[in-house]
């Protein structure tokens, strides 16, 4: 089911910076499939091995995720799994945001819960979630803000803002992560101030939009 759902919601999404579903079906014993597009380049997860991104290649690369999110966004579509190991980045400006398996469809209005009942679990990535999905309380457009936050740390500053266990849930909970400016001394002031907002532990202390931020 979440198989099929990745390829229905990203089929849905015709963005430069989403890959493109070509086809879906079923195969022998009923084992699902899709087809999508090549992706070239390596994912962002791969490239920030060899260090952080200087600041102008952050900020291009940045903009293009921020693109096609607020793209999905504006269709009701929340990602709810943003982090480097989901973007891919060509040689050539290609930017693109995969992995929409734990993307939902939500109505415009009061923010809704996204727990799976079936499996007991809170889904996502918890170096890069927000206190809210890490909760499983009730989530909204302020939650994929709060991890392009995070991925934007993880850009410019080369580390993740959270690693995991009960230490990383607490300093996530009271919004404890070390400054950008302290592992990056020359990132600008304004920079540091766009990314701590963004990663404000209450929704709305963030950017209410993506294109906000």
């Amino acid at each position: 089911t979440r198989f099929l759902q990745e390829a229905q919601v990203t089929g849905q999404l015709s963005h430069p910076n989403i890959p493109p579903i070509y086809d879906l079906g079923l195969g022998p014993g009923g084992a699902g499939w899709f087809s999508m597009r090549a992706l070239p380049g390596r994912s962002l997860s791969q490239v920030l091995r060899e260090g952080p991104l200087g600041i102008a290649r952050a900020l291009e690369i940045f903009g293009k995720v921020c693109d096609a999110v607020g793209y999905a966004h504006d269709r009701d579509v929340l990602h709810l799994d943003l982090k480097p190991g989901n973007l891919i980045v060509g040689d050539f400006g290609e930017v693109y945001v995969i992995d929409w398996g734990l993307a939902r469809k939500v109505s415009k209005g009061p923010p809704t819960a996204t727990f799976d009942a079936q499996t007991a679990e809170v889904r996502g990535t918890p170096a890069y979630m927000s206190p809210e999905q890490a909760a499983d309380t009730a989530l909204d457009v302020r939650t994929d803000v709060y991890a392009l936050g995070s991925l934007l740390y993880a850009m410019v500053t080369g580390k993740a803002p959270f690693g995991t266990g009960e230490e990383a849930l607490r300093r996530r909970a009271s919004g404890e992560i070390p400054a950008p400016r302290r592992l990056r001394p020359d990132l600008p002031w304004e920079l540091s101030a766009v990314i701590r907002r963004a990663m404000a532990v209450r929704p709305e202390a963030r950017y209410a939009t993506v294109a906000e931020l």
